[in-house]
């Protein structure tokens, strides 16, 4: 595997990894910790895949995890729990 094609690879799982676990509430140090690289690395990956900062990209990724849930018919409780929230209060 070459240099570029092992960067693809690590901008790949850094994107799907959050996006399978939108629970998680890992700092983009520990998220880059869990992919094996740095996390200045996984920032600007995240960043030029797209566009936004990682704390946003996550914010978003939980958003549309809420909104499929919701849509789905789970319950505001229920999807609160499911992403980690202590309270539906918080959630909303």
């Amino acid at each position: 595997m070459s240099a570029r094609d092992n960067i693809f690879a690590k901008l790949r799982a850094a994107n799907a990894t959050p996006l399978a676990e939108p629970q998680t509430r890992f700092s983009s140090r520990a998220w880059a910790g869990r992919l094996a690289m740095s996390e200045r690395t996984l920032l600007r990956l995240v960043k030029q895949d797209t566009g936004l900062s990682f704390a946003r990209w996550r914010q978003q990724v939980q958003l549309l995890h809420a909104l499929l849930q919701l849509a789905a018919g789970k319950s505001v409780q229920q999807v609160s729990m499911d992403l980690g929230y202590e309270s539906v209060s918080a959630f909303i």
